[in-house]
């Protein structure tokens, strides 16, 4: 899709300026010299001395005559003394802004640089406070470097004038809204939709609260806020603005020449109809785009954005399968001059041409378009012809999102005529393109809507490799293709571990909390969208300009390292790479990794459809409603274990093909990666034989039967936690058991939320929300680990509050809480642990929520969440699941101990003693996991995998040293259950 905002700002854009200003020297291009009227800056020089007045209204006419070299020398020699001593005023500031602009205007930016610099100097030292000056100079700057393609060095100095602004009591609105626009624009071209999004939110509320904006900035928002918007998907708000901006076209009729105003119109029509396309609205958007090229039309003289107005109405063409009419429309796209200087616009016109004649089965002339594409978007030095096709220099693309768009468009031809290897080729440039895009952004949102936007790339070379390999046997196909399902796993996880928080100042931590507590709020009330907006404006600003803060590129996954790695814990790894969105018979298959601590590895096809995460769902529905303890008396629990072994031999059989037959062999220690919806699998309760008859759920064999289980977001992971540096602690455990005295469950509480947070509820009418039902097990289950642990620091009851909790953290080897937990299956920010309840309602502040963690030092060993439903939450896809495991490991947990479900609480009492006694005795965790859920099954009471196959180990499974334990005989911890009873309570309620 096309268009128009990077055309206007050289092209449309300076012209009108020129046009609607009373003096030349006053606006130009995207700047003004000063917001003064000409007669004050008249008087600006006449407070100097007569002789230089003179100088600078000479100057002021060269300008406006564009002799700007006539300016320049006039410039010199006004801001400079007869001996050549500069001279530092504020006359000798505007001077060199405005001789920067001299070098603006005619596309040397090169030279503007060291202008604008002098300028900021002077200014600088000039001004005794703050001033508007300093800060539009700084624009100035920034706007030339991004045209230099240095958008870090561009960041950092629209970081400086928006702080500057801050400072101001009165603003220069105007600057400061094209400061916002052109961060805007850095942030699109990074691909960074979190800071596109911020800087949009926060451009049209500065534009809507401004007094008396010009009609061209007006305009100028509008437009680029709709082409925003549409970049985000949000096509309600592009919409609008888009239709804002076509009113405001219209309205510069009043200022600017009449078919000028009428060529605005039309771009804004443009995107208009693009939306409707997009949203699938394909007639409307014919209307639309047949409207845009009408107005264009009517204007003599060929206006420069009628050929995107065709393109995208061949674009909606293709998509409608009319492959015929979208060639002739593209073509009538060619006949119109293309802007030198947007080579982009020019290079998605001719992959888009590519596209087209490939449809027609005109291959050959598809690849010169494909050439001619890339040779306009990287330059003619910037095309390798090593290989059998034309690459791009990867440093020479000057728009990595059209790079990336080239690339993927001549892959899927390749692929379609038979030519894997060339395809792949392709798509290893695109994964290339993903790195760079992901050094340039700095929020997690950023990151999950990228990795979400490639995986589909990742399917297909991995779906190509395995193919590869099955027709010419080499081994390092398999490895290629692990190592491509790595890099499409956890990135932002592995961000996280990198994140440097000795770097984090008080305003960036302050910032966070303020974002954090806005993302929850926003949610129920969008009058906060601006003020959540301009915090992370702030924070991204922050977090760009500073190269220290840079995350590093993930390395290469390096085949001896991981090899090592496993060999020394003696772990077979099972690492899943799905592909869930399609039907495995006509796109990317799905697979299992299996590497062995030998350095061998294989590659087996899984017969995965979209219909898995159902299959999931309805096991786990059938261990709920097969649950019993010590002895069932239903009728149907013959029908209900019949249900339990069925569907989960049948999930078994389609994860680990080939494992009842023994093609598969597995060993006593696996690490699982899994991916997608496997993230809510109980991957320890698979059966392993039984054919629902009489079934003993005690000696029924299992997948963790024998065998110690791990899960991990990915190898990269683990091997990044390795190089960690071991942390000091003063005390081996933290833990908490807070008390509840209300009357609703953890779901009750997140669905009153959640009303109140559409409207559906009021927040003032209802106060604080209901108080939690009271847990009956957590004081006891909470003292007799501090028993196994000594060297403890314990909170209970009203003492366990979150603040005790923010206060505590940073020192403990080991965090436990055992509470309430809830997670929000639609927004992750909204899910939470509970802490100590303060009356019979539940505040806010007794909440710790998903989004809060990113802030606090968890630098624990362990961390375990005996709580409900932990280590579930929405999938990212190509991330992780956004569960409070998750971000308790982003946080800096080593290893998390989380819930897959609404765990019960005398269970997992048993569960969490025992998993302490093991790893006091110096078991790893992983062992000491599953020696205490086979416990729980060999006891009797807990036997049903309901009660065990829960709580999920994720991430280093090795030992803890813990001070002072004893190897104590089991029966020891039996003893402590029943001590610590004496402070149970007396309401029996299972962890929500």
């Amino acid at each position: 899709m096309y268009t128009l905002s990077r055309l206007l700002h050289l092209i449309i854009w300076p012209v009108l300026c020129c046009i609607a200003s009373p003096l030349v020297a006053q606006q130009s291009g995207t700047e003004n010299l000063s917001n003064e009227p000409a007669d004050k800056l008249a008087a600006t020089a006449r407070k100097t001395d007569d002789l230089r007045a003179q100088q600078f209204q000479r100057a002021l006419n060269w300008y406006g005559q564009e002799n700007y070299a006539m300016c320049r020398q006039t410039i010199d020699s006004l801001a400079h003394r007869a001996s050549g001593e500069l001279i530092v005023d504020s006359l000798s500031g505007l001077a060199y802004h405005m001789a920067g602009m001299t070098f603006y205007q005619t596309y040397d930016d090169v030279n503007a640089v060291p202008q604008y610099l002098r300028a900021i100097s002077i200014r600088d030292r000039c001004y005794p406070g703050i001033h508007n000056d300093q800060a539009h100079t700084r624009y100035n700057l920034a706007n030339s470097m991004h045209w230099l393609g240095r958008p870090d060095t561009a960041t950092y100095l629209l970081r400086e004038a928006v702080e500057l602004y801050d400072q101001l009591e009165r603003k220069d609105s105007t600057n400061w809204l094209r400061s916002l626009k052109l961060l805007g624009i850095i942030a699109k071209e990074s691909n960074d939709p979190d800071l596109v999004r911020s800087a949009t939110v926060a451009m049209v509320n500065l534009l809507e609260t401004m007094s008396k904006p010009t009609p061209i900035d007006k305009y100028q928002v509008y437009y680029d806020a709709a082409d925003n918007f549409q970049f985000l998907g949000e096509f309600s708000a592009s919409n609008r603005t888009g239709k804002a901006a076509i009113a405001a076209g219209y309205a510069l009729q009043a200022v600017i020449p009449a078919k000028d105003a009428v060529s605005m119109a039309a771009d804004a029509v443009n995107i208009v109809a693009s939306n409707y396309r997009l949203q699938g609205e394909t007639q409307r958007a014919a209307a639309y785009y047949r409207r845009s090229i009408a107005l264009l039309d009517s204007i003599s003289g060929n206006p420069t954005s009628i050929n995107i107005a065709y393109a995208n109405l061949a674009t909606l063409a293709f998509d409608e399968k009319d492959f015929p009419e979208a060639l002739r429309l593209i073509e009538i796209t060619e006949t119109y001059p293309f802007n030198p200087d947007y080579p982009a616009t020019e290079a998605s016109t001719y992959r888009d041409h590519a596209r087209i004649l490939n449809q027609l089965g005109r291959t050959e002339e598809a690849l010169v378009y494909f050439e001619k594409a890339m040779v306009r978007l990287s330059g003619e030095g910037g095309v390798t012809y090593s290989g059998r096709y034309p690459m791009m220099v990867t440093d020479s693309i000057i728009d990595l999102r059209e790079g990336f768009s080239l690339y993927a468009s001549r892959a899927t031809m390749l692929l379609e005529a038979g030519e894997p290897e060339d395809a792949l080729a392709d798509l290893r440039k695109i994964f290339e393109l993903q790195d760079r895009q992901r050094e340039r952004v700095n929020s997690d949102g950023s990151r999950y809507a990228l990795s979400s936007e490639v995986r589909k790339y990742y399917d297909q070379a991995i779906d190509l490799l395995y193919h590869l390999h099955q027709t010419k046997g080499d081994e390092q196909y398999l490895w290629d293709a692990f190592s491509l399902s790595e890099e499409a796993k956890a990135y932002s996880q592995l961000v996280a571990l990198r994140r440097n928080r000795t770097l984090s100042n008080r305003r960036e931590q302050d910032l966070r909390r303020k974002i954090a507590v806005l993302e929850r709020e926003v949610v129920g009330d969008p009058e906060q969208q601006v003020a959540l907006a301009d915090a992370k404006l702030r924070l991204s600003l922050i977090l760009r300009s500073e190269p220290n803060r840079k995350i590093e590129k993930v390395s290469t996954l390096d085949r001896s390292e991981v090899q090592a790695f496993l060999a020394a814990g003696e772990i077979e790894l099972l690492e899943f790479h799905l592909n869930e969105a399609g039907d495995a018979r006509t796109g990317p298959e799905s697979f299992l990794f299996h590497l062995l601590p030998d350095g061998s590895i294989r590659m087996l096809k899984l017969k995965v459809t979209s219909g898995l995460q159902a299959s999931i769902d309805t096991w786990r529905k059938a261990i709920q409603e097969s649950a019993y303890r010590q002895k069932s008396l239903r009728g149907n629990q013959g029908e209900l274990d019949k249900s339990f072994v069925d569907k989960g031999a049948a999930l078994r059989d389609i994860l680990f093909p080939g494992l009842m037959a023994g093609d598969l062999s597995l060993g006593n220690r696996l690490c699982i990666i899994p991916d997608g919806s496997l993230n809510y699998l109980p991957f320890a309760a698979l059966p392993l034989s039984g054919n629902g008859q009489d079934v003993n759920y005690a000696t029924l064999p299992y997948l963790q039967t024998g065998r110690s289980l791990q899960l991990a977001y990915s190898i990269h992971y683990l091997l990044e936690l390795k190089q960690r540096e071991t942390s000091l602690f003063t005390e081996d455990l933290l833990a908490f058991a807070p008390s509840f005295s209300g009357e609703a469950t953890p779901g009750e509480v997140s669905r009153l939320r959640s009303l109140r947070s559409t409207k559906s509820l009021s927040l003032d009418a209802y106060g604080a929300l209901p108080g939690l039902l009271p847990l009956s097990h957590n004081r006891s289950e909470v003292a007799a680990i501090a028993g196994l642990v000594p060297k403890n620091e314990v909170y209970y009851d009203e003492a366990a509050t979150r603040n005790a909790f923010l206060m505590a953290l940073g020192g403990s080897r080991i965090l436990h809480l055992s509470s309430h937990g809830m997670v929000d299956p639609d927004d992750a920010n909204l899910s939470f642990v509970a802490f100590a309840q303060g009356g019979n309602k539940l505040e806010e502040d007794e909440l710790l929520y998903f989004n809060d963690l990113s802030t606090l030092p968890i630098e624990a060993e362990l961390v375990v969440l005996s709580a409900c439903e932990t280590s579930l939450g929405k999938v990212a896809p190509g991330e992780s699941v956004l569960s409070l495991g998750s971000a308790f490991a982003a946080a800096g947990a080593q290893s998390t101990l989380t819930s897959l479900w609404k765990v019960d609480d005398a269970a997992t009492e048993n569960l969490m003693v025992s998993f302490y006694q093991h790893l006091a005795a110096g078991k790893t965790r992983a062992e000491a996991l599953a020696e205490a859920q086979q416990r729980q099954r060999s006891e009797g009471e807990f036997a049903h995998p309901y009660y065990w196959s829960a709580m999920t180990l994720n991430g280093e499974a090795g030992t803890i040293e813990i001070k002072g334990a004893s190897n104590w005989p089991l029966w020891i911890g039996g003893l402590l259950v029943l001590i610590g009873g004496i402070w149970a309570g007396t309401r029996v309620q299972g962890k929500g």
